[in-house]
């Protein structure tokens, strides 16, 4: 099912965004790693959300409302990374480690967004298709 291989891979991304947010919140990490790793990730989620647009949901219970879900906490996501990007970027100095300014704000309020979104769809996705179509059930921490 195409629809399992788009959710397998997002893990990735999602494990380079904590990985460099927190690595740069917690000094171990520097601006320039955490910047290319949150560029990386952001590369990672304009390929999901291509694939996406692209991946044919027919056939799933409800699929037309998963996709619509599906979309809106990748792209809620895709601006949070996008956000923490920039914040990476106003770090010059160490003597800025673990700084954090608007753009981390809006990274935060944009990831709290998104975590409730990609909580909405595995909800909905192992509701009517995990159940119904005895596939393996999802987690809002795995998209």
């Amino acid at each position: 099912m195409a629809v399992r291989a788009l959710l397998a891979d997002a893990a990735q991304a999602r494990s380079d965004v904590l990985g460099a947010t927190g690595g740069l919140s917690s000094c171990t990490l520097d601006a320039g790693s955490a910047d290319q790793a949150l560029g990386q990730a952001i590369i990672e989620r304009q390929q999901l959300m291509q694939r996406l647009s692209t991946t044919s949901f027919a056939g799933l219970p409800h699929g037309l409302g998963l996709r619509t879900l599906l979309h809106r906490a990748w792209s809620q996501s895709l601006q949070a990374d996008e956000a923490f990007l920039q914040w990476t970027r106003d770090f010059e100095s160490p003597a800025r480690c673990g700084a954090k300014d608007p753009y981390f704000a809006k990274g935060t309020r944009l990831s709290l967004s998104a975590s409730k979104s990609k909580a909405s769809f595995a909800k909905a996705w192992n509701s009517y298709v995990a159940k119904a179509l005895h596939v393996a059930p999802v987690t809002a921490q795995q998209l």
